[in-house]
């Protein structure tokens, strides 16, 4: 991971030096390598934490991540603020110094940070000794093989990229990604914009609105993972899957409604609404990632690379709509609805799925690390 911050704080660095629009559009292409830290940070988390609290540790973890969007949102017109007017600087040197400089050195300070402090895991044994195991796919596999399984060092990246793609549930949780993390990208982006062109706020304020839609992952996104590992308590893998289910529900009404409403007030309810919706659906996706298939790094991989192109995607519906943001809205909350609620239906984790109960006997949980039969309420002390 400390690697990845270093190579992508090259291209930001020398991104003050673009003197035209393909300029700039080259240097954002090369400064997305940051995203490819995403995977090894969660594969580190999945690691160092139990699978009872995996889910709480991978969205926290995740959402402190996105809540960098809202932070710089509001953040780095104040550090420019601060070099033009306060100390008196050019507007271009002003400029290359915020987004050239300051971020450049906060970076590699953090780059540092990880390598020279980071652990793989709590216990320097982990991954040599064995101690728990979980149920993948119907067999019961030793927990470390599970996360760092023996084959992943014999065999290629694209061999197993090809392998964990076709476990059923990858492409289901790359589509539920896109319909989550993809929209909250796009949307990172067009929010502000969109209360300057309906409601005619000014530029600060469109600013704070913004922000506030990237700040609540501070503890949305955590949310969705915490709930999630609530319910795998309680009603085991399935729980995690309910849950799943019903805040991309959440997520469909409250987009769609978001597209219709004419007051700025109103607006701003459904913004913190489906801020919160979209945001936990990317806890909640990555609490059921562990327990997908037998290799965790390409897992995490291509389901975070499915967030990314949904944001593209997203992003190209913004730009066909972009004098009719309202209908765009329509349309990406009609798409959540399609990819992500009812694509649930066809989410199979660990033998569990939601209409499981309708055709076979409940059970307790699959994880036999996670559940026990509670007694009833009246024998508790």
């Amino acid at each position: 991971m400390s690697i990845i911050l270093v190579l992508g704080s090259i291209p930001q660095a020398f991104s003050v030096l673009s003197t035209n629009s393909a300029g700039i559009i080259a240097s954002r292409v090369f400064i997305s390598i940051f995203g490819a830290a995403f995977v090894p940070c969660q594969y580190w988390t999945t690691a160092f934490f139990s699978p009872e609290i995996v889910g709480s540790a991978n969205a926290i973890v995740a959402g402190w991540g996105n809540m960098g969007a809202g932070v710089t949102n509001l953040v780095i017109p104040r550090i420019f603020n601060l070099f033009y007017y306060d100390i008196g600087l050019s507007r271009s040197l002003s400029w290359k110094l915020t987004v050239g400089v300051v971020p450049v050195v906060l970076i590699l300070i953090i780059a540092f940070v990880c390598w020279r402090f980071g652990k793989d895991s709590p216990d320097p044994e982990f991954v040599e000794t064995p101690s728990k195991t979980m149920n993948v796919n119907g067999k019961l596999v030793e927990i470390d093989k599970h996360i760092i399984n023996p084959a992943a060092r014999t065999h290629t990246v694209v061999y197993l990229l090809y392998k964990t793609f076709l476990i059923p549930a990858v492409p289901i949780l790359m589509i539920h990604y896109a319909c989550s993390f993809g929209v909250e990208l796009s949307l990172d982006g067009a929010i502000g914009n969109y209360f300057i062109d309906e409601f005619g706020v000014d530029q600060s304020t469109a600013s704070l609105f913004s922000g506030l839609f990237g700040l609540m992952n501070l503890f949305t996104r955590a949310t969705g993972g915490v709930v999630s590992d609530l319910m795998a308590r309680r009603f085991g893998q399935i729980g995690r899957i309910y849950w799943h289910f019903v805040i991309f529900g959440i997520s469909t009404v409250s987009l769609i409604a978001f597209s219709y409403v004419r007051d700025i007030s109103s607006s701003l309810a459904l913004l913190v609404v489906f801020s919160f919706a979209v945001e936990a659906n990317c806890g909640s996706t990555f609490g059921l990632v562990p327990f997908v298939g037998p290799f965790m790094g390409s897992t995490s991989g291509l389901v975070g690379a499915g967030g990314n192109i949904g944001a593209a995607l997203f992003n190209v519906l913004l730009a066909s709509y972009v004098n009719d943001t309202r209908t765009a809205f329509f349309w990406m909350g009609v798409s959540v609805g399609i990819g992500g609620f009812l694509a649930c239906f066809l989410l199979v984790v660990n033998g569990e799925y939601i209409l499981k109960p309708l055709f076979e006997k409940p059970e307790i949980a699959t994880e036999d690390y996670a559940l026990e039969m509670r007694p009833p309420r009246h024998q508790r002390s």
